[in-house]
């Protein structure tokens, strides 16, 4: 989720950064390393994305499994008859 999370910041941070060189003057020697670093990093970062997303859908699999278990369980309780405490609490 943080990788996700720092994709997301990454490209709204690199947006902001390529729109404020764009609308204020800034030095021409400096535009293309800043064209080329609002490019280039948000692509290397989301080079990082498809491992961490595949991470967030087996977590989100492993947990409906777990619910499926849970819900098992929870019937198989309800088939067991009641009794009293042995010790009469």
């Amino acid at each position: 989720m943080a990788r996700c999370a720092h994709a997301a910041a990454i490209a709204i941070v690199c947006a902001g950064m390529l729109t404020a060189a764009m609308l204020v003057p800034a030095p021409l020697a400096a535009l293309p390393v800043i064209l080329l670093v609002c490019i280039v990093c948000p692509m290397t970062v989301a080079a990082e994305l498809p491992p961490a997303l595949a991470v967030l859908r087996a977590a989100r699999a492993v947990s409906a499994r777990h619910a499926r278990e849970l819900e098992h369980l929870l019937e198989e309780l309800e088939k067991l008859p009641e009794t009293s405490h042995p010790l009469g609490l």
